[in-house]
């Protein structure tokens, strides 16, 4: 991920290549955004130790200086279901041990019964009664989408545009997988 904040005038876009520098090889390009905005280029399937050249230019030819601040960055660590984030249970109402989660350059994959699910974050748990409150603190994203699967079949138990859902008839033992993600396509 390619993250580009603009810092002074100009409409950023930015490509990636791969290759030499005198035998460039197109990856991907971005340009999203309005001039003054940053923009976020994504960059998948990688091969570890290549190395990867970014063009970062102003859209507007207006001869006019760009003043940007370049990062990259990899996607969350659960960013995918099989590198979900396990979340120990507490027993009682409140809790003990919150797990800090982030969408931010998260990548999509797939969604259910509303919003754009191009920034979901996996997280996991062990069934420790029948009933379990789950509940998002929200920081950062706006109407956080909750999605809550079976371990053994993958399948959508069941999805809630809320912070807080209360999941009942869960069996003891049983591993459930939690997605997260935000109803914008931001």
């Amino acid at each position: 991920i390619v993250n580009v904040e603009v810092t002074e005038g100009g409409d950023i876009a930015i490509d990636g290549f791969s290759g030499e520098c005198n035998m460039l090889s197109f990856i991907n390009c971005v340009n999203n955004t309005a001039a003054g905005d940053d923009e976020i280029l994504l960059l998948e399937n990688l091969i570890i130790g290549d190395t990867v050249f970014i063009r970062v230019f102003d859209t507007n030819n207006t001869g006019e200086p760009a003043v940007f601040n370049i990062c990259i960055l990899t996607p969350p660590g659960n960013d995918f279901c099989n590198n979900a984030d396990l979340i120990s249970v507490t027993n009682g109402i409140t809790c003990f041990n919150p797990v800090q989660g982030d969408t931010r350059f998260a990548t999509g994959s797939g969604g259910c019964g509303g919003g754009i699910a191009d920034d979901d974050v996996w997280f996991k748990f062990v069934a420790t009664a029948d009933t379990h409150a789950i509940t998002v603190n929200v920081f950062s994203i706006i109407d956080p989408v909750i999605e809550f699967f079976v371990f053994y079949t993958g399948a959508s138990l069941n999805c809630t545009m809320d912070n807080q859902y209360f999941f009942n008839n869960a069996v003891v033992g049983n591993t459930y997988y939690i997605r997260i993600y935000s109803v914008s396509a931001e």
